[in-house]
């Protein structure tokens, strides 16, 4: 798998928000979250990146990753990002 420095280093244009988009990915037509390959499965890029930072099981149903007030959908930067636990109901 993948480590912080991989995330720093993913190719990326920063946007006035502070917002990191991917540089090598062209948008999704209404802005969406990103999907990346990694060996041969598919990630979200943004749950893949708060994954990595904090140590979490990607694929626990248990937690979610947010997306910060000002961010467009296809943000991965780690700082403007944040998760929480999924609220039962």
């Amino acid at each position: 798998m993948k480590d912080k420095n991989w995330v720093i280093s993913f190719p990326k244009i920063i946007n006035s928000n502070g917002c990191w988009i991917p540089s090598d990915r062209a948008p999704k037509p209404g802005g969406g979250y990103c999907s990346i390959m990694v060996d041969r499965k598919s990630y979200q890029l943004h749950r893949l990146v708060i994954s990595i930072i904090h140590n979490l099981d990607y694929n626990n149903p248990l937690w979610e990753a947010r997306h910060g007030i000002y961010c467009v959908p296809s943000c991965f930067n780690r700082v403007r990002n944040e998760w929480r636990r999924k609220r039962n109901g």
